[in-house]
């Protein structure tokens, strides 16, 4: 055997092995996203709060489903060119309500904790310099260490590795044929318009997502240098100045993906629709929490409230993600009436 048909059967070998190995892989992820049961064990997980177990499902969950879009090309979900079986995948290529719901409150309670956590921390290293006269003993370097390994490394881990799937996901969503859509029937029209809305939902949910993720990894962030970095020289205020503008790249990220979500809600959604409400909302927090605007934000809050109130003139109350607003008029009308039976 020569060289050169060695290194073609060396070729030829690693391609059939990595042929199988992405085969077994589209299989894993076909038997979970065909699961009906597939986020069972996270939410059992959840209420639990045995968050690394519900981390890892949800994590399985959204991996199966952007292998399968990545794997399948596009056509093989069409009802002329695809096939059955492909198509009945299809139907499951979109998160569920509750599986979208789950994932936000895992994401976001799980960062609001490490930020309570990080306050905590500096709260104490406060007390602790404040009894030393300022010298940063052995115990605030190690609850420094602390915050920097156990907190933020692994939040902003966190943050890294499901905004990849959440961008993914985001793409799909808005994808022109869209694999989940060609899984219905046009002639089916409830079904292919329910389909439709959700992934209008499904494209403003992922960018809120993406920009609550980074808005609270920015609350995380320093925005000086830990006290085990900290040198006596003149690049102190170089790596100070890099973090906070490293800061600032964050939390435009996160108001981008607000904004991705504005325009399209604004677009495709009602005015009524949660998302809407939600969507005013973060832009406030921003305002609020890093342009040191407050006024703003609340002025921006308020209009919100009534903005998605009196987008429901022809309805008697208006659902905001769990929380109901009943119009004025409605309101005294019911007032009237009680008044009236007593």
């Amino acid at each position: 055997i020569n060289a050169e048909y060695g290194e073609c059967l060396s070729a030829t070998w690693f391609e059939a092995l990595m042929a199988s190995k992405r085969s077994q892989r589209l299989e894993s992820a076909l038997e979970i996203v065909n699961n009906q049961h597939r986020s069972f064990v996270a939410q059992a997980a959840m209420a639990a709060k045995d968050y690394s177990r519900c981390f890892q499902e949800m994590r399985n969950v959204m991996a199966a489903v952007v292998v399968v879009l990545e794997s399948i090309p596009i056509a093989s979900f069409s009802k002329e060119t695809g096939d059955p079986q492909v198509r009945a995948y299809g139907r499951n290529l979109a998160l569920t309500t509750d599986e979208r719901s789950l994932l936000g409150k895992l994401l976001i309670d799980n960062l609001k904790t490490s930020i309570s956590n990080a306050e905590e921390v500096q709260t104490t290293q406060a007390d602790e310099l404040e009894t030393n006269n300022g010298y940063a003993t052995e115990t605030v370097l190690q609850l420094d260490r602390f915050r920097n390994f156990v907190i933020e490394k692994r939040a902003f881990a966190l943050v890294k590795s499901f905004s990849t799937a959440i961008h993914k996901l985001a793409k799909y969503a808005a994808a022109d044929p869209n694999p989940y859509l060609l899984s219905f029937d046009e002639k089916e029209a409830k079904k292919y318009e329910k389909a439709r809305q959700k992934m209008q939902e499904d494209y403003v949910f992922y960018h809120l997502l993406l920009g609550d993720l980074n808005r609270h990894q920015a609350l995380l962030m320093r925005q000086e240098l830990a006290f085990h970095e900290a040198q006596l020289d003149r690049s102190v205020s170089l790596q100070e100045k890099m973090l906070t503008e490293e800061r600032a790249r964050v939390v435009q990220e996160a108001r981008d993906g607000y904004q991705i979500a504005f325009d399209y809600a604004k677009e495709n959604l009602p005015s009524t629709h949660p998302f809407v409400l939600r969507i005013g909302f973060s832009f406030a927090i921003i305002l609020y929490d890093f342009l040191d605007n407050p006024d703003a934000a609340v002025d921006l809050a308020n209009t919100c409230l009534l903005y998605t109130s009196d987008a429901a003139d022809e309805e008697d109350s208006v659902d905001l993600g769990g929380r109901r607003i009943i119009k004025k008029k409605k309101k005294q009308t019911l007032k009237d009436e009680f008044q009236d039976n007593e």
